[in-house]
């Protein structure tokens, strides 16, 4: 890409410009990849993405790590956090978890094993994911289920080996993860039809991009070379930015005030004492009720937590504080990258890399993008008759 077309983009050029430098039209229907890569048809032209737009995801994996004490297990060796070996002499229920969920919600598990079985039951051990004992990636609903057990089954005797657990909420599993992550910086690299490597960017490094359950996202835009953060970083709730804002007879609620907060708020982490799930509602009318206890809301510019009346008030605010938190920010922080492209062709590809995403730390982008219509025609002579550009630090000015 020309530093000509450079400065265009960022708006440096006059209103009254050659057609030859107008940008590409964008797609009315752009693409959205939720996986790790695309396959672009036959027809599709070569030359530069009219568009791309890299967006973070955050995504928690409701089921702990094989080592938390949350599991129960026996004639079991947990060779690491995210796989377990077990040995057996006949068939048996050999380990289960039971985790809490939404009422009539509906969540994905998928575990990997070869000939282990698995099972989703209520907390009275009777089936609920309308698989039974499978060894397969299911879809199920919570019911009227507030809490549910997966349960581990060896068939027969033997050596079985499970790994790489996840449970999220809705009807699909992104890449394997632990607890709460988003996307940590990846590599987009276009690969002609032998699989050549002809274009690569990488999202800025240093930088986190999360999502929060309202839509909104943090996202890497190619085309105007900017990263636009619309999430605080992790903040940590302190005691002193607490106040007591009302005494009921079950419950108290606690006030706080966040800088450049727009209004919605989540947990990036799975915390013991308050329920993630809450953000985002508005003033509940029966928040001193038992079944509220615990629980937060968003209530104008602040966040409101609801706790056991029976707590001191220091007690309370130490019951609340160090839970870690993003919002909305009220007004987006915009930075600028040096420029990069991807090009495209007929049959290539587009994916995304990263070692952090092999490892298990880092989530999937969702890609937005738009195949190019055409190309972006070179700079040539004929342009003098309209400007004569003059290139300075990758801009250009009128002579």
């Amino acid at each position: 890409m020309s530093q000509a077309v450079n400065a265009y983009k960022r708006q440096q050029i006059p209103t009254i410009f050659p057609k030859y430098l107008a940008p590409q039209q964008k797609n009315p229907n752009p693409i959205t990849i939720e996986g790790g890569i695309y396959t672009f048809g036959a027809n599709t032209p070569k030359g530069q993405f009219s568009d791309i737009v890299s967006k973070g995801n955050t995504r928690t994996n409701l089921i702990p790590t094989f080592d938390s004490v949350k599991w129960i297990l026996n004639s079991t060796t947990v060779d690491s956090p995210t796989k377990i070996t077990v040995n057996v002499t006949g068939s048996s229920n050999f380990g289960y978890v039971e985790l809490e969920v939404k009422a009539n919600v509906n969540y994905t598990i998928d575990i990997i094993t070869v000939n282990g079985l698995y099972v989703v039951t209520d907390v009275s051990g009777t089936g609920i994911d309308g698989v039974g004992y499978s060894k397969n990636k299911r879809t199920f609903n919570s019911g009227s289920n507030t809490e549910i057990r997966i349960y581990l089954r060896a068939p027969s005797a033997g050596i079985y080996v499970f790994e790489n657990a996840i449970m999220e909420e809705g009807n699909i599993v992104g890449n394997f993860i632990t607890g709460t992550k988003s996307t940590l910086p990846v590599r987009l690299q276009s690969k002609d039809s032998l699989g050549v490597v002809q274009g690569e960017i990488t999202t800025p490094a240093g930088v986190t991009y999360r999502s929060l359950p309202n839509g909104t996202n943090d996202e890497y835009s190619v085309t105007d070379e900017k990263h636009t953060q619309n999430i605080s970083d992790d903040y940590t709730i302190l005691t002193t930015e607490l106040s007591l804002l009302a005494t009921g007879t079950n419950n108290k609620r606690f006030l706080m005030t966040l800088p450049n907060y727009k209004g919605y708020a989540s947990s990036s982490t799975i915390v013991d004492n308050l329920v993630p799930s809450t953000f985002g509602l508005t003033t509940p009318a029966d928040w001193d009720i038992v079944a509220n206890r615990d629980k937060l809301y968003v209530s104008t510019q602040n966040i409101v937590f609801i706790v056991d009346v029976t707590l001191s008030d220091v007690d309370a605010k130490a019951y609340i504080t160090n839970q870690t938190l993003n919002y909305q920010l009220m007004l987006e922080k915009v930075t600028y990258h040096p420029d990069q492209e991807l090009v495209t062709g007929p049959g290539w590809t587009i994916s995304v890399e990263s070692d952090e995403i092999d490892a298990g730390n880092s989530t999937m982008p969702t890609l937005i993008i738009s195949p190019p219509p055409g190309l972006l025609l070179p700079i040539t002579i004929e342009q003098k008759d309209f400007f004569e550009p003059t290139y300075l630090d990758q801009d250009f000015i009128l002579t």
